[in-house]
């Protein structure tokens, strides 16, 4: 944004997340395998279609996701590019569905039927334990909020 800034770009288009590390569950027919580093939808049509039985689901398989086709998510940026649309949007939805109820349509969509297995030594979500809750984060914020703002009202 600095260079757009400093080269007189006129219209920029950003991509953010709620993830910082890795961006939104965007999945599609060419998402490549990368072993256990993909992400849960690849893993798990993996799994599912060499056959794996069972079928081992990191966690509890409780934990929900929100995903997004990547047709859909191409769609809807080049909709708000053909706009007038300023500001900023949210192209994702407020579907989410469990890991265990994600492995379960796959298996019915690949007409297999393998056992379930949650592996709870594994984790469910990358390690990192926050030492932020949501009230003092907002009571961080607020604070933030006066001191930057207290001479603008």
């Amino acid at each position: 944004m600095k260079a757009a800034l400093r080269t007189g770009v006129k219209e920029l288009v950003a991509l953010s997340t709620d993830k910082a590390v890795n961006p939104i569950n965007i999945h599609g027919e060419r998402y490549t395998w990368v072993g256990d580093a993909s992400q849960a939808i690849p893993m798990l049509v993996k799994k599912v279609m060499d056959g794996d039985d069972p079928v081992v689901i990191w966690g509890s398989g409780t934990q929900r996701r929100n995903y997004l086709h990547a047709k859909d998510c191409a769609d809807a940026m080049v909709g708000l590019l053909e706009s007038d649309f300023s500001g900023a949007v949210n192209i994702g939805t407020e579907e989410t569905v469990t890991l265990r109820e994600l492995a379960e349509a796959i298996c019915q969509v690949a007409g297999r039927a393998p056992r379930l297995v949650m592996d709870t030594s594994r984790p469910a979500y990358p390690r990192f334990a926050p030492k932020i809750d949501l009230i003092d984060g907002l009571q961080r914020m607020a604070t933030w909020y006066r001191s930057t703002f207290a001479d603008m009202r």
